[in-house]
C-alpha cells in the first residue's frame, strides 16, 4: 500500500510539473507573444527572463504538492472524501496554487518595475541586455523563494480533515 501511495505521489508530481510548464508556455504564447518572438530571434535576455519565470512558477508550485500528497494519502488509507471528491480537491489545489503563482510572479515583476523607475526593464530586455534580464529574473525567483512558505501554509489550511484527523505535509 505504501509503495502504491509513493508511486501515486511521484506520478502526481510529474503530472503537475508537466502541466505547469505547459500552462506557463501556453500563457506566454498568448499573452507574451513579443517575448517568444524575441526568443525565436535569438534574444538571450528574453530567454533568461522566461527561464527565471518558469523557475519561479516551479518553486511556488512545489508547495502545492504537499496538500496533494496529503489528499492522496488519505484516499489510499480509505478515510475521508472518497475518490471523486478527492480528485476534485486535488484539481482545486493545483488550480488555486497555479493561479496564486501567476499572480505572485506578475505582482513581483510589477513591484520591481515600480521600484526601479530609472530602468525600463522591458526595453532593456528587448535590446538584448542580458545583465538586466538576469537581475530582473533573479528578483522574481527571490520573491518566489520568499513567498513559497506562505503559499504552502495557505494551501495546508485548506486541507479538509479526514476522519477527524487533519494531515498536512511540511517541506
Amino acid at each position: 500500500m505504501h509503495l502504491l501511495l509513493g508511486i501515486s505521489c511521484f506520478l502526481s508530481s510529474v503530472l503537475v510539473a508537466v502541466l505547469v510548464v505547459f500552462a506557463t508556455w501556453a500563457l506566454f504564447s498568448r499573452l507574451g507573444t513579443a517575448k517568444l518572438e524575441q526568443i525565436r530571434a535569438g534574444n538571450s535576455a528574453a530567454a533568461v527572463l522566461l527561464g527565471a519565470e518558469l523557475l519561479a512558477f516551479g518553486i511556488l508550485m512545489t508547495r502545492c504538492l504537499y496538500p496533494v500528497s496529503a489528499v492522496l494519502q488519505n484516499l489510499f488509507l480509505g478515510s475521508g472524501l472518497g475518490a471523486l471528491k478527492s480528485v476534485l480537491v486535488l484539481i482545486g489545489y493545483i488550480v488555486l496554487g497555479y493561479a496564486l503563482s501567476v499572480l505572485t510572479v506578475a505582482l513581483a515583476a510589477q513591484l520591481f518595475k515600480l521600484l526601479s523607475r530609472d530602468l525600463d526593464e522591458n526595453a532593456e530586455i528587448r535590446a538584448g541586455n542580458l545583465a538586466a534580464a538576469i537581475v530582473f529574473g533573479m528578483v522574481i525567483v527571490t520573491i518566489a523563494f520568499m513567498v513559497q512558505s506562505g503559499l504552502g501554509d495557505l494551501l495546508n489550511t485548506l486541507i479538509p480533515p479526514f476522519g477527524g484527523t487533519k494531515i498536512s505535509f511540511q517541506a
